[in-house]
């Protein structure tokens, strides 16, 4: 398991969205959302916006997967596990 922190980029797919309806890989989850000076428990109804930072916990390869959702489309680079 590995845990990472990653930011949420404005024209990512996650944006606007409950977490809710995102496609979520089985093997990770949100720890926490930190949101300004604030930190969010995640649960279903949460709506990420741009500029917060999720903090994933998962394996590499779901966590990679997961990351997509929260970077713009043209992003090639994925995060360091």
């Amino acid at each position: 398991m590995e845990t990472v922190e990653l930011p949420v980029e404005a024209d990512a797919p996650a944006v606007g969205r409950p977490l809710s309806e995102l496609p979520w890989p089985p093997e990770c989850r949100i720890a926490v959302v930190r949101r300004g000076a604030g930190t969010l428990i995640p649960n279903g109804e949460l709506t990420l916006q741009a500029g917060d930072r999720v903090v994933l916990l998962g394996k590499p390869e779901a966590i990679r997967e997961a990351w997509r959702m929260f970077q713009r489309a043209n992003h090639e680079a994925g995060p360091s596990t």
